[in-house]
């Protein structure tokens, strides 16, 4: 989770991002958003900030006439015109090239055959093919797509086979849309993932290795990076398993469901077992489909079927303790499906909903929290890093003897440091988008960079 971390929070800049309440962003202009019928399946921030939206039975945007279930918006909550309205399927999955190209994951529909590559202006990306019709690619649903560190894709879903290829419910996939044929060989034959809807989700680990939800026992396990069972990690977790999110510290919050309809965050070391000075935070009548560590340690929760008390969305303390600063009124009247937190730390929620406290607010809305910063605002906006975009050096201003942490776009610790000369050389990085984070004090400033 540490990749899709740095993703989320680069250029947060204080230990209170979002603290006391969360009202409605009024810079995001959506109007009403989308029409009555609809609802949002999942929403991915792209590194120009437009959002790539999915869902169903969209038939209008703030007025604004659809006949796709896939649009973009602009970063201002505007209807990305530019982006093509004839995708028809419904994407469960979206994963960014750092090149800025997208690949979509979902099921069948007009020109979509379960996964496709799109370049950053919406045109298919024909470098990226799984052949010419549906049963040439995966034969059922994917639900969920990761980019590893290396280009390729690990994907999660209903099928069984790649083309002619037997292939269950797990596997990797080249940067071309190829099979990864060298994804362990024998993961066919690993029992938690063959049986029928076997695999639950995955998360990519910041080691490389793949942490699997399974449908059966153990309901946890670890793959090595080939695919190979990782036998060093072992879990005692019984309840089954909706979502895993590895924290900067590599300890994993654990989204499990202990009754019909109850959830339960709990977390566990790197190594499986439990992790005894945090306090399992429970859900009664709903069950968690969001989670997200904050960069104050707090996490972020969203749940769903009918889960009122926390009115669907609730932050917690890093100990599991509810952190009860955190308002927001009378919450969703319906369910979120993705949340995702951006740059700036305002909070961006998809899903079922049409309102948020007594407002308006169809399938799709941005919260900001209260912006008071626990730095003097003068002194971050004295920080600076030059020049950006960058060849060989990065010079820093009003910056003495600070730690610094360098990442690439999928959240990736490439080198770290302290500097006492206010300048650190990047030369050796290959082209791309980086983000540094300085440490200052209990505060963390992070900074997007452009390698040349």
């Amino acid at each position: 989770m540490k990749r899709k971390l740095f993703l989320a929070l680069l250029l947060v800049l204080s230990k209170s991002a979002f603290s006391q309440s969360a009202s409605i962003d009024a810079t995001f202009a959506i109007g009403n958003g989308f029409n009555i019928s609809s609802a949002v399946s999942t929403i991915a921030l792209q590194s120009d900030n437009k959002i790539l939206v999915s869902g169903v039975n969209f038939s209008s945007f703030n007025g604004t006439s659809i006949s796709s279930n896939i649009i973009r918006v602009n970063s201002n909550g505007s209807f990305d015109t530019a982006f093509p309205n004839v995708y028809v399927s419904t994407a469960y999955s979206f994963a960014q090239q750092s090149d800025g190209k997208i690949v979509i994951a979902g099921n069948s529909g007009s020109n979509f055959y379960r996964i496709k590559r799109f370049n950053i202006d919406g045109t298919i990306d024909n470098t990226f093919s799984v052949g010419l019709n549906p049963n040439d690619g995966f034969n059922n649903t994917i639900f969920k797509i990761a980019l590893q560190s290396d280009g390729k894709f690990i994907v999660q879903g209903q099928f069984t086979a790649y083309g002619t290829t037997t292939i269950k419910q797990l596997a990797r996939v080249n940067n071309n849309g190829s099979l990864d044929t060298s994804f362990n060989t024998n993961i066919n034959a690993i029992t938690a993932i063959t049986q029928t809807n076997g695999v639950r989700s995955f998360t990519l680990l910041a080691s490389g290795k793949i942490l699997v939800a399974t449908n059966s026992t153990p309901r946890l396990i670890r793959l090595n990076s080939d695919g190979s069972l990782d036998n060093t990690f072992s879990s005692s977790i019984t309840n089954s398993v909706d979502l895993m999110t590895e924290q900067t510290d590599n300890k994993i919050l654990i989204a499990t469901t202990f009754s019909t309809n109850s959830g339960e965050l709990v977390r566990i070391n790197s190594t499986g077992t439990n992790d005894v000075t945090f306090t399992n935070y429970s859900i009664t009548g709903g069950r968690i489909n969001n989670v997200h560590q904050l960069s104050t340690n707090k996490i972020l929760i969203s749940n769903y079927n009918g889960a009122t008390a926390t009115n669907r969305l609730v932050r917690i303390n890093n100990n599991g303790g509810v952190d009860t600063s955190f308002n927001i009124g009378t919450g969703l009247n319906s369910d979120i499906s993705k949340i995702i937190i951006q740059p700036d730390g305002k909070i961006l929620i998809g899903g079922f909903f049409a309102s948020y406290n007594g407002t308006t607010k169809r399938a799709i809305l941005r919260l900001i929290g209260d912006s008071n910063l626990s730095i003097d605002d003068n002194v971050i906006n004295k920080i600076t890093i030059y020049p950006n975009p960058v060849k060989e050096t990065i010079y820093l201003s009003n910056i003495t003897e600070k730690e610094y942490e360098i990442f690439d776009i999928l959240g990736k610790s490439i080198s770290k440091g302290k500097t006492n000369v206010n300048q650190i050389n990047v030369n050796s990085l290959s082209k791309g988008i980086y983000i540094i984070k300085i440490k200052i004090g209990e505060n963390i400033i992070n900074q997007k960079f452009i390698k040349e």
